[in-house]
């Protein structure tokens, strides 16, 4: 209520501002007169107003041009000033500290508008810094609900128990390597980490199909000495090679689809089929397939034993 000055962070401002115009007039005024003696001129009793102004011209000359004319009659001193120590530092001390003032009141803190000392300090500064902004982020929701967002509502859509609300994001600063050497501690244990908020913790988007990504490089390790030989023949491709020594393979599948073909032409319905499917395991005719797969995997295993 009033005056919008007269409080807040007005009042604090216009105060400080004042005073601080104050203290640089009477600083200037301090600088300009700093170290020179003060200078008294007499007149005798009869002097004319004529011979008053002369006078005080005289005085007002000494000061600036150190030269002046006056008559006879009258006389000019000079008392030198006394040294008063550290008065310039008077007028300095006031305006540094007024301007503190309103770095505190508007900020909140002095580290990022003076001059800081340590790293703890400037720790404690940007928390301060940071409580104010999320403070203002409230302040200004707040605002923009009640005289934006809700007025818009009701205008157009009538009263709603549940209004929408507009929230300003106010992104922290995060300890991102610690929070990687916590994932690899705890995801190895079983913790269920979703990659979404991840991406959002490093900023990072989702591929697009076709982009190039970054992979770990992986390497193949020799199996130790005392491991079974005949793991060796995982070195190898042991599935493709197999494939290749069935040369019929064509042909010895078809005692095995030829029944499964045939009742998927007799069938009409999804359920009619699934009902005979069991039976179809006495018609087929698996053995030369079986046979020709176990010969091929018997002669590569002891390919793999002779190279081991």
């Amino acid at each position: 209520m009033g005056l919008p000055v007269r409080g807040a962070l007005g009042r604090l401002a216009s105060v400080c501002y004042m005073c601080k115009s104050f203290a640089l007039g009477d600083w200037m005024t301090f600088a300009e007169i700093f170290g020179m003696p003060i200078r008294i001129g007499k007149y005798h009793s009869g002097a004319t107003p004529e011979e008053k102004a002369t006078l005080r011209r005289a005085v007002a000359n000494i000061g600036t041009d150190a030269s002046a004319i006056m008559p006879e009659s009258m006389k000019v001193e000079l008392l030198e000033r006394a040294k008063a120590g550290g008065g310039e530092e008077l007028y300095n001390g006031l305006c540094d500290w007024l301007d503190k003032q309103m770095s505190k009141g508007v900020l909140g803190q002095t580290m990022t508008a003076e001059d800081g000392s340590s790293n703890s300090q400037a720790q404690v500064h940007n928390e301060v810094r940071l409580d104010i902004c999320q403070a203002d982020c409230r302040q200004l929701e707040a605002t923009i609900n009640r005289y934006v967002v809700e007025p818009y509502v009701k205008l157009n859509y009538g009263d709603k128990e549940i209004m929408p609300r507009f929230k300003l994001p106010l992104a922290e600063s995060e300890d991102l390597e610690a929070l990687t050497k916590g994932l690899e501690v705890l995801v190895p244990l079983g913790l269920r980490v979703p990659t979404a908020q991840i991406r959002e913790k490093y900023a990072l988007r989702e591929p697009q199909k076709g982009e190039e990504i970054l992979t770990a490089a992986t390497t193949r390790e020799n199996p130790p000495e005392d491991t079974d030989v005949a793991l060796n023949s995982q070195q190898f491709h042991e599935h493709d090679e197999i494939i290749d020594e069935l040369e019929d393979w064509q042909d010895q599948m078809i005692p095995v689809l030829s029944p499964l073909q045939a009742l998927i032409a007799e069938t009409e319905t999804e359920s009619e089929f699934i009902e005979q499917l069991p039976g179809l395991l006495s018609e087929m005719d698996s053995r030369e397939l079986v046979e020709a797969l176990a010969r091929a995997a018997f002669k590569k295993r002891g390919e793999g034993n002779t190279d081991g």
